[in-house]
């Protein structure tokens, strides 16, 4: 497993240097949905208070640049992070071709934190990462993404295989298919 990790993030990271058009920056730029209503970012912390301004529930989260390999969510002394690594969200959103992708994984991340799974010790488990994926998934909807759109994310980050840690790509789209289709039906 360790060595199918390090070859998608050189995979990604080889595409990203290819890539061409502009990359998703934590510093400065913007960041644009595309659908009817033009949606922009200046940063990751604005993407998460436009998520959780779905929610309606106040954000609580530091948001924060680190030396993980993708995107985590953790809690520590009672505070609640999402610790990012901007190359890695470049990366994606490179593949991708679209910006949806790292709204995804912020809506992911934040769904561990209001569901309660970094208050334990016990990492990463499939049925939490499907919980978290359903939660993206409804997240996306509400902001517009299509059901492609939602999913596309899972087809860059997701092995074929599950593991220990994590459902199978399989899984985890229909999870995501799973919250969208709920959003729309709520609405």
């Amino acid at each position: 497993m360790k060595q199918a990790t390090i070859l998608l993030w050189c995979v990604l990271m080889g595409m990203f240097t290819f890539a061409q058009g502009d990359a998703f920056s934590a510093s400065s730029g913007s960041f644009s949905l595309e659908n009817s209503e033009k949606v922009t970012f200046n940063s990751p912390a604005e993407i998460v208070e436009h998520i959780m301004g779905i929610t309606a529930l106040s954000t609580s989260f530091e948001i924060k640049e680190g030396k993980v390999r993708n995107i985590e969510a953790s809690s520590s002394k009672r505070k609640r992070v999402i610790t990012y690594n901007p190359e890695y969200l470049k990366a994606v959103k490179a593949i991708s071709g679209s910006d949806w992708a790292v709204v995804a994984l912020f809506a992911h991340e934040i769904a561990h934190h209001l569901n309660g799974h970094t208050l334990g010790r016990k990492g990463s488990r499939p049925n939490l990462e499907l919980e978290a994926d359903e939660f993206a998934g409804f997240i996306l909807n509400r902001l517009g993404a299509s059901l492609e759109e939602s999913t596309q994310v899972m087809n860059i980050i997701a092995s074929t295989k599950a593991s220990k840690t994590h459902p199978a790509r399989k899984d985890r789209v229909e999870a995501i298919e799973r919250g969208w289709e709920r959003a729309e039906d709520l609405w």
